[in-house]
């Protein structure tokens, strides 16, 4: 690609939407097309917006629009649309995402809630991350003698599910009942 401006030709690894090869050439051409009365041309896109997977389309323009209604940077939006692009490339239209894929499939500079966010709200996303507190149960649980570890970890599950006698009872409960009897 060439600028658009002294024909110079651009790095390979610049920018995708760089169009003149330094700053002087790009205020030079605003200038001669202002002079022409000629309209500026239209601003870069991110291409998951003009895609032809319409789950991705809908959610990068859903991004967008969370992105000004949340005052979100339009470095952030960008990023957002770009780990949406990663997670929903190739899966099939409607297909739901399950949360450890888009922790895991992202790229770094991705805002995870971000993208889980806009999932979300599209009605895409399967939250399929165990409970804080069940992790803790099985980690405090895993501590104690092979004959009590089995009783006290159903005992504690019966707490956080409840049961046909019993309702649930809130994890700051289970906690304080584990502690106190430990």
């Amino acid at each position: 690609m060439d600028c658009a401006h002294c024909g110079t030709p651009l790095p390979p690894s610049g920018r995708l939407d760089r169009r003149y090869c330094s700053k002087r050439c790009r205020t030079l051409a605003s200038n001669a097309r202002r002079r022409a009365g000629v309209p500026p041309p239209p601003r870069w896109q991110h291409p998951a917006l003009g895609s032809d997977n319409p789950t991705l389309r809908a959610a990068a323009t859903h991004a967008q629009q969370l992105g000004e209604a949340h005052g979100w940077s339009p470095a952030t939006v960008r990023c957002t649309i770009d780990g949406l692009t990663v997670v929903l490339d190739g899966r099939p239209a409607g297909e739901h995402v399950p949360l450890t894929e888009v922790r895991t499939r992202t790229p770094r500079h991705a805002p995870n809630p971000r993208v889980a966010e806009v999932l979300a709200d599209l009605g895409l996303l399967d939250d399929d991350t165990p409970l804080a507190v069940r992790s803790w149960i099985d980690r405090r649980t895993g501590e104690l003698p092979a004959g009590f570890a089995d009783t006290i970890r159903t005992w504690l599950l019966v707490l956080l599910e409840g049961d046909a006698r019993t309702r649930p009872r809130s994890h700051s409960t289970i906690y304080v009942f584990f502690c106190t009897r430990r």
